[in-house]
């Protein structure tokens, strides 16, 4: 099998872990958005809350040293707000715009839009805040409206209603740095739920989909070679532990199925083995019977034309020719019934044929520990012949092979084209003991056998088949190296019984 088709990539339970990987980082990743935006509104509005309430005590403060009219105090506490990390600047502005008290001495005196401030004095909030930046970082901005109290009158014309702002402006880095930490703690929470995931469905699905339906493969994988034996475990009786169940009982019924049909196939060639067998032999005696029959028959004959009729010895030789008539007749009849009728030639291929001849013994193989090495020509021509003549043939010959290894060996099968390309042959090996030299000349003789149940008729018939159309079975055989037979046909001959 291809190694690509091996690579995890392409494995169902790879293919599912990422289908639900895709799904929850869809998930995840709205999810993570979602509450990243959640917590960002949520930590600008504590820092807005925090910026009012450092603005709102600020300005308490502030209150006090302005109500005691203490610019001394005032600056101090300014320059005191100044070495501050959150507050960038604080400042009080008069309405017409211009500082008078600032954390950055620099800015004192400096004046900023009077209509800004006018705006903002006009408006009903007492607070407002923004966001911007300023000196190239992001800085909160709150702005708190001066009232002018009872306090302040000593001071300030008491028709006025606000005196002016404070401006303070709040360093947005600590937030920011929040906002960041819990952004980066979200993606490697959902990072790592992601993986987790993934990790624990990889091994789910490679436990109860991945492997249950691997074995199923193995299974199907064994009956397509041929070994109806193989079995998938399935201890998880899920949707797949069924199914790989009813294939195990499916292809146990095929096996049995196949066996008792293997058995009924090898007992009908075996019998047919013997009635063709004894047909020929029959045949063969009907036929050197009838020879001399037929000379007595015209000798007796010519006896009677000599004789005159009515003569004693003439009606002798009337009863005589008359029963030697009928049983010559009666021959020419048991010859009639006893030639098998011929089935229609077919362009066969003979690698094909061995190879579904060998499907019946490769089980008997197996079992014997015979190891089945195969070499065959690709593209051997074809010849036109009786397939099922040729199966038997093939047949005999493989069981033979088999038989002659009962504690195991090599069985070699070979076809190619002879050296002139006209003839295909077959030649099948084994490694078993051999024949010895006396017994060559009589391999092929009728009921001649070396096994104890064999009939002597396999051989026989096999080579019967093959020179009725002109082919040729050549043995070779040592003592002790093994045993080969060879099977030439003409290529394009038709082979007939």
């Amino acid at each position: 099998m291809n190694i690509t088709k091996h690579n995890i990539f392409y494995r169902l339970n790879t293919k599912i872990t990422v289908a639900i990987v895709i799904s929850l980082l869809v998930v995840l990743g709205i999810s993570t958005y979602v509450m990243e935006d959640v917590q960002r509104k949520d930590t600008l509005r504590k820092a807005e809350e925090s910026g009012f309430f450092i603005s709102s005590t600020l300005l308490s403060n502030l209150e006090y040293h302005m109500i005691k009219n203490d610019r001394g105090e005032i600056e101090q506490f300014m320059e005191d707000m100044n070495k501050s990390r959150e507050i960038e600047t604080a400042s009080i502005i008069k309405e017409d715009g211009r500082i008078v008290y600032s954390t950055n001495p620099n800015s004192i005196g400096m004046k900023i839009s009077a209509s800004y401030i006018s705006n903002f004095l006009e408006k009903d909030q007492e607070q407002v805040v923004n966001t911007g930046f300023k000196s190239g970082r992001r800085v909160l901005s709150v702005v708190t409206k001066l009232v002018n109290r009872k306090e302040c009158f000593s001071c300030h014309d008491h028709n006025r209603e606000y005196l002016g702002i404070m401006l303070v402006d709040i360093s947005m880095a600590p937030t920011e740095k929040l906002i960041v930490d819990n952004r980066n703690r979200l993606i490697f929470s959902s990072a790592i739920a992601i993986l987790s995931v993934s990790v624990i469905l990889f091994i789910l699905n490679n436990r109860f989909i991945y492997r249950p339906v691997k074995k199923l493969k193995m299974v199907i994988d064994g009956v397509k070679q041929g070994d109806l034996t193989v079995k998938g475990d399935y201890p998880i009786k899920d949707e797949i532990g069924h199914l790989g169940d009813s294939l195990n009982s499916m292809v146990e019924s095929l096996n049995n199925a196949n066996r008792e049909l293997r058995e009924s196939y090898l007992k009908h060639i075996y019998q047919t083995e013997k009635l063709v067998a004894i047909g020929q032999l029959t045949s063969g005696i009907i036929h050197e019977i009838q020879s001399p029959l037929t000379g007595i028959y015209f000798s007796l004959k010519a006896l009677r034309d000599e004789e005159k009729d009515g003569s004693e010895t003439g009606r002798l030789l009337d009863r005589v020719l008359l029963h030697l008539d009928k049983v010559m007749n009666m021959a020419k009849k048991q010859l009639g019934f006893i030639k098998p009728s011929r089935s229609r030639p077919e362009s066969v291929n003979l690698n094909d044929l061995v190879e579904g001849t060998l499907f019946l013994v490769v089980k008997q193989a197996e079992k014997q520990k015979i190891n089945i090495l195969k070499k065959f020509m690709e593209d051997l021509p074809a010849v036109t012949a009786e397939p099922d003549n040729l199966r038997l043939v093939f047949l005999n010959l493989l069981l033979n092979a088999i038989q002659a290894m009962p504690s195991g060996g090599s069985l070699r099968i070979i076809s190619g084209v002879s050296s002139g390309g006209e003839n295909c042959y077959v030649s099948i090996s084994d490694s078993g003991p051999g024949i010895p030299g006396h017994e060559m000349n009589r391999i092929f003789d009728p009921f001649f056998t070396t096994k104890e149940s064999g009939t002597g008729l396999g051989l026989f018939i096999s080579k019967g088949i093959i020179d009725a159309q002109g082919g040729k079975i050549d043995i070779e055989s040592r003592a002790g190296e093994g045993t080969t037979f060879t099977v030439k046909l003409p290529a394009g001959a038709r082979v007939a019984l």
